[in-house]
């Protein structure tokens, strides 16, 4: 990158300074102040000015290249990241009738720009509490919760705002990427 490169380059200049200043000091043989000096110090001048706008292109350069790689994502961000705390019990046959409590908190996010989609799993994933109302809101504080239909494993996901209508059933749950921010999967309490 750039970085590795001001180094080098305002060590080149600052070189090329320093030989053109001690070159522009020299006087002609005899060491007597001559018509030339007026030219010397006005060289010795520019030479100041090419010396300070290369080092501050090049520091230009760098700010700039330091300010689009702060675009990307930056690895010391919190990650986001959601847990299952009060987990249901388990439930092999599970069904419409019997209904149980889950709960949990986000955290890396800002709760009003996610949501949360909870899965139970029988003999495949199902939202919940129902398909037609799959998105469960978050607290300020970060937690969630919501009844559930019982099942064997529990999952819930972390959505982004955008996301759309989850697959139910499905065989596998959605992957995290995309509008799909984190992913946490549990037992049942047995």
């Amino acid at each position: 990158m750039m970085s590795e490169w001001v180094p080098i380059i305002v060590a080149i200049i600052t070189g090329v300074f320093a030989f053109l200043l001690e070159w522009f000091k020299r006087r002609p043989p005899g060491g007597q102040p001559g018509p030339n000096d007026k030219n010397r110090r006005l060289a010795r001048h520019i030479g100041l000015l090419v010396f300070a706008g290369s080092v501050a292109v090049v520091l230009l350069i760098e700010f700039s290249h330091h300010s689009r790689s702060n675009d990307r994502p930056d690895e010391h961000l919190p990650k986001a990241d959601i847990l299952i705390t009060d987990i249901p019990p388990y439930d092999a046959n599970g069904g419409p009738s019997i209904l149980g409590h889950i709960a949990g908190r986000v955290s890396g996010v800002n709760p009003s720009d996610v949501r949360v989609v909870v899965y139970t799993y029988t003999n495949n994933w199902y939202v919940q509490p129902y398909v037609t109302a799959p998105f469960i809101g978050i607290e300020r504080d970060g937690k969630w919760q919501t009844n559930i239909h019982l099942g064997a494993r529990y999952a819930a996901l972390l959505v982004k705002s955008s996301y759309v209508g989850p697959p139910s059933p499905t065989q596998v749950l959605p992957p995290v990427g995309g509008d799909v921010s984190a992913c946490v999967e549990v037992e049942g309490k047995r």
